[in-house]
């Protein structure tokens, strides 16, 4: 089963690309596919690595090869019925972003692996669908379930847990510092610190 995001267009070859991968990997649970800004301004996606203890979802490679990663990407993957089956669906509570790495970590901790197929190309916009680059609404839901899934993925003494969420505060708040809108971008930043803190998922406000 193929998933895109509304605001990605997939390239020519992309299903007979997944096809071979899927056939040569058969234990693969995800498939990632590369993905390219929309504006041709080069690779968003070519696979990426995951730090747990740091809370760090890594910086997602801009060059990569067929093979093992991480994470996949949502803007575009395909999950086999076994991962399915084993690991369960997308996590409908974190609503919005990091969505894509819990689901990751929980199909490879079912054993099946996620696979970056570079041959399977999308185009995506980004941020479509909150708001777009000028919208600070991406800063609060990546805070919150970073927070989260890392927490629930691997767990630490109390602590180091607080060093570990003043690492991804700190992270996003250095992002919301270059935001256009630094004051509103900084305030997501918080909510979304205080709401994961107080166990608040789903849609912001609901």
């Amino acid at each position: 089963m193929l998933l895109l995001n509304n605001d990605a267009v997939a390239e020519p070859g992309l299903p007979a690309a997944l096809a071979r991968a899927a056939a040569t990997r058969p234990d693969a649970g995800l498939l990632a596919c590369k993905v390219l800004f929309a504006d041709g301004g080069g690779v968003q996606y070519a696979g990426a690595r995951v730090s747990a203890w740091l809370g760090y979802s890594g910086r997602a490679r801009t060059s990569g090869v067929t093979g093992d990663v991480d994470r996949a990407d949502g803007a575009a993957m395909a999950v086999s019925r076994a991962a399915v089956e084993r690991a369960g669906l997308l996590d409908e509570e974190l609503f919005a972003y990091v969505e894509d790495v819990e689901w990751s970590l929980r199909i490879r901790a079912a054993g099946l692996a996620v696979v970056y197929v570079d041959d399977a190309v999308v185009r995506h916009k980004g941020s479509a669908s909150t708001g777009g680059g000028a919208s600070t609404t991406n800063l609060y839901y990546d805070t919150r379930n970073t927070i989260v899934v890392y927490e629930r993925h691997r767990p630490l003494p109390r602590g180091v847990r607080g060093l570990r969420r003043g690492v991804i505060v700190g992270a996003h708040l250095v992002q919301a510092a270059l935001h256009p809108a630094r004051r509103k971008a900084m305030a997501a930043v918080i909510d979304g610190w205080r709401d994961a803190r107080r166990g608040r998922l789903g849609k912001r406000g609901a």
